[in-house]
C-alpha cells in the first residue's frame, strides 16, 4: 500500500532540494481576517487567524501557499473550498482515510501541490509529488448506463409514482440519461422498495 505523504514532507523536500527558499501554507477558517489582491505579477496576501474561532474542518473556507523562489520572487496560490472539494472528489480515497480524518492537512497539501506546478522542479521534488499522485490516484469514472438500464429506471419511477426531477437532483445529475452504473444500482434498489411498499399498502 502506498505511503501517505504529509504536506510537511513535500515542503521539506522542496526546501532541501533548493527548489524554493521558503514556503508558507495554511488553511483559512470562517472568521479569520483574509485579504488577497493581485496586481499584475504582484500579489498581496494577509491572513490573521481568529484565535477564538471554531477550528472544525467544516469551518475551513480555503487554503493558500506562498513560496519565495531563489530569485526572491514570490508565487502565491489560493484555493477556495469548492476547488479543494473538487480535488477531493477526484481522489480514490476522497470519502475515507486522510480526507475524512485530516481535511485541513489534505487541503494544505492540495494547495501546495497546485502551487508547485509553477516552481523550479528538482528531481527529489518531482519524485515525492509523483509518489503522492500515485497514492491519490484519480478514481476511474463510473460507467454510464445503457439505454435499456435508463428505461428500466423510468419504468420504476412510473410504477413507484415518484418525481423524476427529484430523483435526478438526489443524484446530482441534470438528466436521467446522465446516471452512472453506481447510481443506477442505488436508484433501482430504492425504487423497487417503493413499488413493493405501494403494492402492500
Amino acid at each position: 500500500m502506498p505511503k501517505f505523504i504529509e504536506a510537511k514532507e513535500i515542503i521539506r523536500t522542496a526546501l532541501e532540494s533548493q527548489a524554493v527558499q521558503s514556503i508558507v501554507a495554511d488553511v483559512v477558517h470562517r472568521g479569520d481576517h483574509f485579504e488577497y489582491e493581485r496586481h499584475g505579477a504582484k500579489t498581496r496576501l494577509v491572513h490573521r487567524p481568529d484565535p477564538f474561532a471554531k477550528k472544525a474542518d467544516s469551518e475551513i473556507i480555503g487554503a493558500y501557499c506562498v513560496a519565495r523562489l531563489n530569485n526572491e520572487f514570490e508565487l502565491v496560490e489560493v484555493m477556495g473550498r469548492d476547488d479543494i472539494d473538487g480535488a477531493r472528489k477526484q481522489s480514490k480515497s476522497g470519502n475515507s482515510g486522510p480526507w475524512a480524518n485530516w481535511y485541513g492537512e489534505m487541503a494544505r497539501k492540495c494547495v501546495i501541490k497546485r502551487a508547485a506546478k509553477y516552481w523550479p522542479r528538482t528531481e527529489r521534488l518531482q519524485q515525492i509529488i509523483d509518489q503522492d499522485n500515485e497514492t491519490e490516484a484519480v478514481a476511474p469514472p463510473a460507467r454510464r448506463c445503457t439505454e435499456e438500464e435508463v428505461n428500466e429506471i423510468l419504468e420504476l419511477v412510473d410504477a413507484a409514482s415518484r418525481d423524476l426531477d427529484k430523483l435526478c437532483r438526489y443524484f446530482g445529475i441534470e438528466l436521467i440519461h446522465d446516471i452512472n452504473l453506481d447510481q443506477y444500482t442505488q436508484a433501482k434498489a430504492m425504487l423497487e422498495k417503493a413499488v413493493e411498499r405501494g403494492a402492500t399498502a
